[in-house]
């Protein structure tokens, strides 16, 4: 092993548990704001302000203009990948059905096995079976 793999399992193992320490705060103050007529009230509070931010952010004209933009380039987005859907179920279609026709079973021959020789044979060597 050499010191640079020592180095990364060092590193690997602090960022569990910086991690781990993380989660352990996120859900402790999770928990509180949930659990306690405090957290509620301060929670409620957050919901609030959160909402005004965002009818301010949604009133900025540049902002609006990008939603505008973006709506516009989902839209031609949908309309491509449906015709490229529709072309490509299309193309899969005619496909299918050149392959079915090429791979039609051939009519069984009415001749018996006696009708052509009256000999089985093997057909890995050649040789009759007996």
């Amino acid at each position: 092993m050499t010191s640079n793999d020592t180095c990364s399992t060092n590193s690997d193992a602090s960022g569990f548990t910086s991690g781990f320490l993380m989660g352990l705060i996120v859900g402790g103050a999770g928990g509180y704001l949930l659990s306690t007529e405090k957290g509620q009230e301060l929670l409620a509070g957050l919901k609030e302000n959160a909402g005004d931010k965002l009818s301010e952010v949604m009133d900025n004209p540049i902002i609006a203009d990008k939603l505008a933009d973006l709506e516009t380039t989902m839209q031609e987005a949908r309309e491509t990948i449906n015709s490229t859907t529709q072309d490509a179920k299309s193309r899969v279609h005619t496909v299918a059905t050149e392959v079915a026709k090429a791979t039609k079973p051939a009519k069984k021959s009415k001749k018996s096995i006696s009708s052509l020789g009256g000999k089985r044979t093997f057909l890995r060597r050649g040789s009759p079976v007996k």
